[in-house]
């Protein structure tokens, strides 16, 4: 009795492993389009079980209605570009299956493409296709692996989750689409534990994830490595990308242009509200994270990154390239550099305000021996500059270095910081004097100062003349009022906003 309880686990079980849809052949190399969408069309507001076979496509399949489609796995994980299971595309353009049914269901199931993708998507969704889940499933060589959004129509409560997909060494690619037809951030949906390799051993193409238009979506744990573009925020006319959460993600790992990249390229672009909570971006060729907006609108408002970490990898390099945007923070986060001296941690140019950096750590890696050149650089022209409080700049050669383009007409909170406020800065005295940001300055020589740049609304700073005759500051620069001290006496220089100028005793 035994022995036939045995064989009869054994009959079913053979009879699975070549279970193939009636009709269909699903051996990968005869032609199973007309059968597949047959299937498809007969399991509308059902389930469709794909079964173990590997059934090749050669023009897109479409379910208009509700579905649940189940396969048999395939996928091989990142090293492996091949299916065992699932759908061979042999078209290099076609969307190979289009979800229009809302609450349709695509989970395990691989797809791979058997010649060089130049168009489409392998998973394409568009209104009014709300609820929509696509998870576990593995994409190998398409130009577009998940295309959400893609139709004009409002599209809700999206899932898209542990899906592992390998794009093609192209950089025209992109491993997830979100929102490419719709307006006003009217994609909306999860997405989480999703993961995109780009790098194909010799080249970092493609995109790992572009968002166009979302508002009020979640993404999170996902893994982007080694692409051209780790992630990028760029809402086209009409588009915003508003209120969206990326919580405990990769936005990208050693990408060939930016891990991040944020841009309104339009004046109808809005970026506003999004939140980055425990995010990395690491070793990118030039810049980490690049926030600007080349239409000179101003529509970047609020990018918060909260617990951040990333790191330089090239000489040159830097963590944040912050050109435009305001309502900017960088808060408990770690930017650092694995090589010595080397790169810039943040850098606040253009016409970015209203920027704060709190509490961080700008400078070495944890248990390495590297040290950032620069640990923040201000030469905005934003009147409105923000805050730089409560850093620990142990690590970097030069903390802080301070040139806004409005000069002392600016207003900027920067205190507190370890490095800046615990160290002495020297420089001679002269006619005009431009101030480090150290708390403490000593004047190498004696001299007469007319004007004191450097300053901010409130700025207080502390001058140690240590020439033989002391120093002179007199007005008719910025010096609001006379006066001349000994050698070793020191003095407060305290600048007012108001008046636009120094009160020194």
């Amino acid at each position: 009795m035994r022995n036939l309880l045995i064989l009869f686990t054994l009959l079913i079980c053979a009879g699975r492993a070549s279970a193939i849809i009636p009709g269909c052949v699903g051996n990968g190399s005869a032609d199973d389009t007309t059968c597949l969408q047959n299937a498809i069309n007969n399991s509308q507001n059902g389930t469709l079980n794909l079964e173990n076979g590997l059934y090749k496509i050669t023009s897109g399949l479409v379910s208009a209605g509700p579905i649940h489609i189940v396969g048999g796995g395939g996928g091989g994980g990142n090293y492996m570009s091949t299916c065992t299971a699932g759908v061979r595309v042999a078209s290099a353009s076609i969307a190979a299956l289009t979800l229009e049914g809302a609450g349709s269901v695509l989970e395990n199931t691989c797809f791979e493409y058997s010649v060089a993708a130049t168009g489409g998507a392998a998973v394409s969704v568009g209104g009014p296709a709300n609820s929509v889940t696509i998870e576990h499933v593995q994409i190998n060589g398409a130009m577009i692996g998940i295309d959400v959004g893609n139709t004009a129509t409002q599209l809700l409560s999206l899932v898209v989750r542990e899906n592992r997909i390998i794009p093609p060494a192209n950089s025209a690619a992109i491993a997830i689409r979100v929102g490419a037809a719709t307006i006003n951030g009217n994609t909306t949906g999860e997405f989480f534990g999703n993961e995109v390799n780009c790098y194909n051993g010799t080249t970092n193409a493609a995109v790992g994830m572009q968002i166009q238009d979302s508002g009020g979506s979640y993404f999170g744990n996902n893994d982007i490595y080694g692409c051209s573009y780790g992630t990028t925020l760029q809402p086209s006319m009409n588009q915003q990308i508003i209120w969206n959460y990326f919580i405990g993600t990769v936005l990208g790992d050693t990408s060939r242009v930016y891990d991040l990249f944020v841009n309104t390229p339009t004046s109808t672009s809005l970026v506003l509200g999004n939140e980055f909570v425990g995010s990395w971006t690491s070793s990118s060729a030039s810049t980490n994270v690049l926030i600007e907006d080349t239409s000179g609108v101003g529509n970047v408002h609020g990018m918060h990154f909260v617990g951040h970490r990333a790191y330089t990898a090239s000489t040159n390099s830097t963590v944040f390239d912050i050109v435009n945007g305001d309502d900017i923070t960088i808060d408990s986060s770690t930017l650092c550099a694995v090589n010595s001296n080397s790169g810039t941690g943040i850098k606040i140019r253009g016409s970015a305000g209203d920027v704060f950096v709190r509490g961080s750590r700008i400078g070495r890696c944890e248990m390495g021996t590297g040290s950032l050149a620069t640990g923040i650089s201000v030469t905005t022209s934003n009147q409105f500059i923000g805050g730089i409080s409560g850093n620990d700049f142990a690590a970097s050669t030069t903390p802080i270095t301070y040139s806004p383009a409005g000069g002392n007409q600016t207003t900027a909170t920067i205190t507190a910081n370890s490095g800046p406020d615990g160290s002495f800065a020297g420089l001679p005295a002269a006619s005009a004097i431009n101030l480090p940001v150290n708390t403490n300055v000593v004047l190498t020589s004696s001299g007469t100062i007319s004007s004191i740049n450097g300053g901010w609304s409130g700025r207080v700073v502390y001058l140690y003349p240590s020439g033989s005759t002391g120093a002179s500051f007199i007005t008719g620069g910025n010096i609001c009022n006379s006066l001349t001290v000994a050698q070793n006496i020191p003095v407060m220089a305290v600048y007012d906003g108001s008046s636009m100028c120094w009160h020194v005793k």
